[in-house]
């Protein structure tokens, strides 16, 4: 809903007085935290989310939101994301984004053997529906194959499950068309996989960055201060990752 009025700043006040007023509710700091990590504050959103889990800890997404927050900070473990995502799926079973997040997270390790794992176990669980499992065997046996195998069964995939092989292959345009052929692709652009080692590829794209000062990021980024890693180029322009120009 923030990203798509495009106004963030009043979004964010929003967010600071459900917090006040309800500090120790474990939904809101878990929504919150997620608007907070996925605009680049990963710090504040990992802490708001381990906040939720001392709350009520037997909640399993709070652990899989706190595993992709802990994962968005540079310099952090991917086996501490890797514990929690595990930890989700101990809690709740059925719950399908700790499988897809330790299939992209074994996948950018280089540790293929532990992905296929993950995916096989994705695969084999009762979420997914009968057509979705044959996309995701599909997938599985390219992915086997090679890259070349997994870019040439891309086209025949629903757009959400092109949205995660588009992060495998490393391909920021295919990633972003796959998230511009689904209806809320604005609000996905901006925070799914950008703030984290997944999103290397898709920083300073231009196509994003585009996206990005559409909606309004940079305005929210000028009021509360600009995330670690990010800063602004002049008064209507912004880097992600690299160095500072000079």
């Amino acid at each position: 809903m923030l990203a798509e009025s495009g106004d963030w700043v009043e979004g964010f006040e929003a967010m600071d007085r459900a917090l006040a007023l309800t500090p120790n509710n474990s939904t809101v700091l878990d929504q919150v935290a997620q608007m907070t990590f996925r605009t680049g504050y990963f710090q504040a959103g990992q802490e708001l989310d381990r906040r939720a889990i001392e709350i009520d800890p037997l909640v399993a997404l709070y652990h899989n939101n706190w595993g992709w927050a802990f994962l968005t900070e540079p310099g952090n473990d991917p086996d501490d994301a890797i514990a929690a995502f595990n930890r989700a799926i101990a809690l709740d079973p059925a719950l399908p984004f700790p499988y897809v997040n330790l299939l992209l997270v074994h996948e950018v390790s280089g540790n293929r053997e532990m992905g296929e794992a993950a995916l096989e176990r994705l695969i084999a669980s009762d979420i997914v529906l009968p057509a979705d499992r044959q996309h995701y065997r599909a997938l599985y046996q390219a992915w086997a194959e090679g890259p070349a195998a997994t870019r040439a069964l891309f086209g025949q995939l629903p757009p959400e499950l092109q949205v995660d092989v588009s992060v495998i292959l490393r391909d920021a345009d295919l990633y972003i068309d796959a998230l511009m052929a689904i209806g809320d692709a604005p609000d996905l652009l901006l925070i799914e996989y950008l703030y984290n080692p997944l999103g290397v590829p898709y920083r300073n794209h231009p196509r994003w960055r585009q996206q990005a000062l559409d909606l309004g990021l940079l305005e929210l980024w000028q009021a509360r201060g600009f995330p670690d890693g990010c800063w602004a180029l002049g008064e209507d322009d912004f880097q992600c990752g690299g160095e500072p120009a000079q």
